[in-house]
């Protein structure tokens, strides 16, 4: 009987020897695909990086890090730039300067010129009330200065 039990054992240890051996195959092509999932979460990464985590509707994702210290990171460009008149008071800026502030604020253009499409947004935000609009003086212009823009009278809460 101890003979009979040898040889069963035997039997069962080369059947797990040949699962394991069939196995190995599977193994390799899941811990290659472990390593592609890592490496796809890492180009992820970088590819928020490289774009600036910008969103084509107008908003920038944001992190809670980040918030804390760009408080135009998430806004939409209507709202950081009606905050950032707000924030001016009743100086004004030229959309240069605005464009500057949301830059430093956090603020992530989704277009290549972001002057150009501030400029564009400034004049639906005039042409819907939102702001006001003065030009500079003809004769004081040879700063390059153009024109300024406030709050509208109701939005200066």
């Amino acid at each position: 009987m101890p003979h009979l039990d040898l040889n069963i054992t035997e039997r069962r240890l080369r059947i797990l020897e040949r699962q394991h051996e069939a196995m190995k195959p599977f193994q390799e092509e899941l811990r290659k695909l472990d390593i592609l999932e890592e490496m796809m979460m890492q180009s992820d990464i970088q590819a928020e990086a490289i774009t600036g985590l910008a969103k084509p509707n107008g908003h920038a994702k944001t992190t809670k890090h980040r918030a804390a210290r760009q408080p135009y990171t998430g806004m939409s460009q209507k709202k950081a730039v009606q905050e950032i008149l707000r924030l001016q008071g009743l100086t004004g800026l030229n959309a240069r300067q605005i464009t500057s502030k949301l830059e430093a604020g956090g603020y992530l253009f989704t277009s290549k010129q972001p002057l150009q499409s501030l400029s564009t947004q400034l004049r639906y935000m005039v042409k819907d009330g939102l702001l006001r609009v003065e030009e500079p003086d003809k004769r004081n212009n040879g700063d390059g200065v153009t024109n300024v823009y406030f709050l509208a009278a109701k939005e200066r809460v």
